[in-house]
C-alpha cells in the first residue's frame, strides 16, 4: 500500500470505506490452462497469472507490471497508456442481451448474458486498419457472491478514471467488452468466448494486450485462440470469491527485482 497521506483520521475513514475483494480464475484454451489471482484493496487492483503481475493504483494513477521470470518491473502513469481511438470510418456496434436463462455454477445462481461487439473498419481510410472483428461473450454472472458490494463500490469510485482502451491494447471493441463486464450488476462466474478477426492491426493490438499480463493477457489468449471464429471452446471460470482482508504483501515488489523503462 502507498505511504499514509494526509491525516490519520482520513486514512482510517478510507480504510473503512474501501473494503477488500479477491477471487481466482481458471482459463482453459487449446494452449493449456492458466490460473490467475485477482485482488482489490483500497484503491488498488491486481491480477497475478503466475508469471506476470499487473497492479493498477487509482490514487497514483499508475500501472505497475511485474515480470517474475526476468525479475523486473515497470511503472507507467495512466496518461502514457492512453489507447488509440477507433480509426475514422469505423462502425462499432454493441449488443447486450439477457437470455433469462439461469444455471447453478460453483454453488451460485447465475444468469446468462450474451454480449456481442462488432467492429467494422472496412471503410476506414487509414492504411492497415481495414477489416472486421466480432466478439461474443457468453457470460453467466452471479449477484450473490461474497464481496460483490466491495467490487461494485471499487468500480463506481473509479469508472471515470479506468483506462479501458489502454487495458484493451487500444482496441475500442475490446475496451467496450471489458467495461461492460466490469460494470455489470453481477460477477462473471463462467464465460465462453468466440472471436472472429480479419485485420492484421487488430492482431497486433491483441499481442500488445498479451504483453501487459494479468487479465489482459488472459483475455488476449482467449481471443488469439479463437481467431477465425471456429475452434474449440475457450472458457474462464471464477471461484474463491472473498471479502476477507488481502495482505499488503500481495502488492509488494520483491526487493531484488529491478525497475526498467519501456
Amino acid at each position: 500500500m502507498k505511504t499514509i497521506r494526509f491525516r490519520i483520521l482520513t486514512a482510517i475513514a478510507a480504510a473503512a470505506a474501501h473494503a477488500d475483494f479477491s477471487y481466482i480464475t481458471v482459463s482453459k484454451t487449446p494452449a493449456g490452462e492458466r490460473t490467475s489471482k485477482h485482488f482489490i484493496k483500497g484503491q488498488k487492483s491486481i491480477a497475478d497469472d503466475g508469471s506476470t503481475v499487473a497492479i493498477m493504483d487509482f490514487d497514483a494513477q499508475t500501472l505497475t507490471t511485474i515480470d517474475k521470470t526476468r525479475k523486473t518491473y515497470t511503472v507507467k502513469p495512466f496518461s502514457e497508456l492512453a489507447g488509440k481511438a477507433a480509426p475514422a470510418g469505423a462502425n462499432i456496434h454493441t449488443d447486450v442481451r439477457k437470455t433469462g436463462q439461469h444455471k447453478t455454477i460453483g454453488g451460485f445462481d447465475t444468469e446468462e448474458t450474451v454480449m456481442t461487439v462488432s467492429v467494422d473498419n472496412s471503410r476506414s481510410k487509414q492504411p492497415g486498419s481495414q477489416g472486421q472483428m466480432q466478439m461474443e461473450f457468453d457470460v453467466w454472472a452471479a449477484s450473490d457472491v461474497p464481496g460483490i458490494e466491495e467490487m461494485r463500490a471499487f468500480y463506481r469510485r473509479n469508472a471515470d478514471r479506468m483506462p479501458w482502451a489502454a487495458m484493451a491494447g487500444g482496441n475500442s471493441g475490446m475496451a467496450e467488452i471489458q467495461r461492460l463486464m466490469a460494470t455489470a450488476q453481477g460477477i462473471p462466474v463462467f464465460t465462453t468466448v468466440k472471436t472472429k478477426i480479419t485485420n492484421e492491426r487488430m492482431l497486433a493490438q491483441i499481442e500488445q494486450m498479451k504483453k501487459m499480463g494479468g487479465q489482459q493477457a488472459a483475455l488476449a489468449d482467449k481471443l488469439l485462440a479463437q481467431m477465425g471464429g471456429a475452434g474449440p471452446s475457450i472458457s474462464g471460470e471464477s471461484s474463491g470469491f472473498s471479502a476477507s482482508p488481502a495482505p499488503d504483501s500481495v502488492f509488494a515488489i520483491p526487493p531484488d527485482y529491478q525497475k526498467v523503462e519501456r
